[in-house]
């Protein structure tokens, strides 16, 4: 009687242990649904030690990455949402996107499976006098004062062998999976539209509140896209209905 008990016990936890293989098995890769985006903090360039950088979505949800001795730091962020980023120290201090027109604080993120690498990231007191050199194929310059653009990589902040605060704006998605992020027809990447080059406006961000040029920023050398889109996040998951 007590081993017929026994055995009934040992094949209940053999199904138990089978039935919870089977749905971590079943569970989607980190591919689908969410989108890294990473960097690392200049660390000597902040007033205050950096402990953290967060993502904040349209609803106020935050996701949070620790920051590294290092400065580095990596953001695991859901689709479907628009995030302005922020770094946690002594005082909270946003990050900031030259573009060619305006300095943008927030991107959407309209793909599962990829990647954005921000390179590193800087703190400025306050928009320099000149502005940002904006680096890109088609423009050069997002600065106040108009000039024309330099040639040469925007280096921790820095246009390569000078002192000229810069930025570049051809930042793309990768995919995780190694394939090329695919733009969709008509779709409004860094204000020109991904097929023609015509110049455009993101509805998704238009409007959205720029940042101020005589507060404390922290500035990327390279921008983040208008929109993180178009990797293949299915990854062997069956698609949605």
């Amino acid at each position: 009687m007590e081993q017929s008990r026994l055995a009934r016990l040992g094949s209940l936890n053999w199904a138990a242990l089978l039935a919870l293989a089977a749905c971590s098995s079943s569970e989607p890769s980190s591919n689908v649904g969410t989108s890294t985006v990473q960097g690392k903090l200049t660390v000597a360039s902040f007033p205050t030690a950096p402990t953290a950088v967060d993502a904040i979505d349209e609803a106020g949800n935050r996701a949070h990455s620790p920051v590294g001795t290092d400065g580095a730091f990596a953001l695991q962020l859901a689709k479907g949402h628009s995030y302005r980023l922020v770094v946690v120290s002594a005082k909270e201090v946003p990050f900031v996107f030259p573009r060619s027109t305006r300095l943008d604080t927030s991107f959407r993120v309209s793909t599962g499976g990829g990647v954005v690498s921000l390179g590193s990231v800087r703190h400025w007191d306050s928009l320099p006098s000149g502005g940002f050199k904006v680096l890109s194929a088609s423009t050069s310059s997002s600065s106040p004062d108009g000039q024309e653009g330099q040639d040469g990589e925007c280096v921790d902040g820095k246009l390569q062998g000078t002192d000229t605060p810069c930025a570049d704006d051809d930042n793309q998605t990768e995919c995780k999976d190694g394939s090329q992020a695919v733009s969709s027809d008509g779709e409004c990447e860094n204000g020109k539209d991904a097929v023609t080059g015509q110049a455009c406006t993101d509805t998704d961000t238009a409007g959205d509140d720029a940042a101020d040029p005589a507060q404390p920023m922290a500035v990327p050398d390279k921008n983040a896209p208008d929109d993180v889109s178009g990797c293949n996040e299915n990854d062997g998951e069956e698609a949605d209905d």
